[in-house]
């Protein structure tokens, strides 16, 4: 048996698959997965054109497909994930587990390698992280995440990766990359009516050689060095952001790292009855939004 668990599930009209594939951070691997991602997103081999894809998820009773790249830590997972309405919900002989299945895995499996498909997602990156880094609390996070990680840079980007690559990435980059993934380490999660049969119909798709290793990590935590630094950037906005970020231990145990960052991220800034909130919002008014998170795979505490 491949790397596939796929449960019963009667609770739902709908049900959901996601193959997930998994490779070690850095810039320019991040960067490649978000074209790859855009690409395949946009069209494929199967369905060469935005739109003849578009119809045909949508002709599958408007199934959800999804691909990103998303980070965890010193890893980055990219998702392949779909969501469709129960073929028993529908009386329709010709919908069936096999039909979304083959319109699924033909997108994750046979990307189309077009030059115009190219350029049309790097211009939609592009397009998104400007919009992105445009909001002030990205510019000084993503300012933040370069200071702290300004000795190892290959995590200091944990959204869209290397901008040199997403502007000059070629064809056969992107196509060694893809070709990388069949060897990644990979697992197919998802829920059903009928798991038994979904299972056996994603069997037979998957022949990939990353769905017979193991998934898991020893540990996705990135270690933090004792050096701290203060450093301030001028930024064209009305929003000042004034980012503080400890970091701790990477050896401390997982279930203290969770759960006591959790609560000190509550009793900080959870509500208006808050510490930070009470303190510096309501006592003196200089903040319209405070928050306190726990970075947990960053070994930080961040506010």
């Amino acid at each position: 048996m491949t790397n596939i668990r796929i449960d019963h599930n009667l609770k739902f009209k709908t049900a959901t698959l996601g193959c997930f594939l998994r490779l070690p951070l850095d810039k320019k691997t991040l960067a490649l997965a978000n074209i790859l991602a855009c690409m395949q997103s946009n069209a494929s081999k199967s369905f060469p054109g935005i739109n003849i894809q578009a119809r045909t998820f949508s002709n599958l009773y408007n199934a959800s497909l999804q691909v990103f790249p998303e980070v965890f830590g010193n890893q980055i997972v990219v998702f392949y994930t779909i969501n469709f309405v129960e073929p028993r919900e529908i009386l329709d002989p010709d919908y069936n587990y096999q039909v979304v299945m083959d319109a699924f895995f033909k997108v994750v499996k046979e990307p189309l390698f077009d030059g115009q498909l190219l350029e049309l997602a790097k211009r939609q990156l592009e397009q998104e992280r400007k919009q992105y880094y445009e909001l002030p609390a990205n510019f000084a996070l993503n300012g933040f995440f370069n200071t702290w990680y300004r000795n190892t840079p290959n995590y200091q980007d944990s959204v869209f990766g290397d901008e040199k690559t997403l502007k000059d990435a070629s064809l056969e980059e992107i196509k060694s990359f893809f070709n990388t993934l069949k060897n990644a380490p990979a697992f197919c999660l998802g829920q059903a009516q009928d798991p038994d049969s979904l299972t056996d119909l994603v069997q037979n798709r998957i022949d990939w050689a990353g769905y017979f290793d193991d998934f898991v990590v020893p540990t996705l935590s990135l270690a933090t060095t004792e050096d701290p630094v203060e450093k301030e950037v001028q930024f064209k906005s009305e929003q000042a952001q004034l980012l503080i970020g400890y970091g701790y231990d990477q050896s401390l145990p997982v279930y203290f790292k969770q759960f006591g960052g959790l609560f000190l991220g509550e009793y900080l800034a959870g509500d208006e009855s808050s510490k930070l909130f009470t303190e510096v919002r309501k006592k003196l008014g200089a903040a319209y939004a405070i928050d306190a998170t726990n970075y947990v795979n960053n070994s930080l505490f961040f506010n």
